[in-house]
């Protein structure tokens, strides 16, 4: 009978659980504490990683949203799937989620070279959102791969923040044709509206003005890419998640100070005022979506892009104008307090 050996069987356990097939609770021992990693994997540890990683990353695409119908069509229905092939960057990350005490953020750098293939980037971005919210979110959001990544930007920029804030230069969120954060974005819609609205939700949790500010600033930094890159690359669906998150956010009567109501009133005044409009960012972006809303709706039948925009219209309408007009009323208390 083939076996592995008890330090190949670890790193199987830590990949299982970076691609959903088990949760962070069931390993989080292992990647709060420091464990032999093996330099190189046997035949059968090999074989059953690269099945884990290609079913985990497969199941966890369409977990995230691959599996909705869109204009009628699935994921795999509109257009062949991109081929998984994972680098050597996905074996060198698993290997340093189990050598580094991730709930110690001195550990060591990730060894290796990055990789942008759809595979190493779907694998990282999902290694990040294992993390967030736990001991283990600084460990991981601290990692230079993981900070150059526009992907894991998009997918979990509060836990970004929290690490550390915005480097000067933003990754690059182009959203060319191939593009691994192309491809999520259309498969993830669903995730990322969940955890765009999660982020908003938590928000008035926060006691530390600091932390708040970042989150916000990181928050306009990556929607700005993403405005832009959508524009240009007239991929303005892309972007429907953020319609998503905000029905959520807005479902039920919200009050501005729901945003802010833990911050410490210790802290300086000053601190407090820039984190307060800095906690408008998410809300002041669907003023952007709804002036998009209504050019699509302004697009004549006889307009080369009015199937595109009735699409949208059709896709975004659920949210309807009054939640915008909430979401601009929020943002204003917000920025301009009485």
């Amino acid at each position: 009978m083939k076996q592995v050996t008890s330090e190949e069987a670890e790193l199987l356990r830590v990949a299982r659980a970076v691609v959903g097939l088990s949760s962070y609770a069931e390993i989080e021992r292992v990647l709060a504490g420091q464990r032999a990693a093996p330099a190189q994997l046997g035949p059968t540890a090999m074989q059953l990683l690269q099945d884990t990683l290609a079913r985990g990353v497969g199941l966890a695409v369409m977990r995230g949203g691959g599996w909705r119908q869109d204009g009628q069509k699935r994921l795999w229905e509109r257009g062949p799937l991109p081929v998984l092939e994972f680098e050597e960057a996905s074996f060198q990350l698993l290997r340093w989620m189990l050598a580094s005490p991730l709930a110690d953020s001195t550990q060591k750098a990730l060894p290796g070279r990055s990789s942008d293939s759809l595979a190493d980037e779907t694998l990282l971005a999902l290694a990040l959102t294992l993390v967030t919210e736990t001991p283990c979110e600084r460990g991981v959001g601290l990692l230079p791969r993981v900070r150059k990544s526009a992907l894991c930007w998009v997918v979990q920029p509060a836990a970004l923040a929290r690490a550390q804030q915005l480097p000067d230069e933003a990754p690059d969120f182009s959203l060319a044709d191939g593009a691994p954060l192309t491809f999520l974005l259309e498969a993830w819609q669903p995730m990322l509206a969940r955890a765009w609205a999660r982020i908003e939700l938590t928000k008035g949790n926060i006691e530390d003005p600091a932390e708040l500010t970042r989150i916000g600033k990181a928050q306009a930094a990556v929607l700005k890419g993403l405005f832009a890159a959508a524009n240009t690359t007239k991929r303005r669906g892309l972007l429907g998640f953020l319609v998503e998150a905000g029905a959520q956010v807005l479902n039920g009567k919200r009050d501005s100070g729901d945003w802010i109501r833990n911050l410490l009133p210790t802290t300086p005044l000053r601190e407090r005022t820039e984190a307060r409009k800095q906690s408008a960012v998410f809300l002041k972006s669907l003023a952007t979506l709804r002036a998009w809303d209504q050019e699509h709706r302004a697009v004549r039948f006889f307009e080369d892009d009015y199937a595109l925009a009735q699409g949208m219209v059709k896709a975004w309408e659920p949210f309807g104008d009054t939640r915008f007009r909430e979401a601009e009323r929020l943002a204003s208390e917000l920025e301009n307090p009485v």
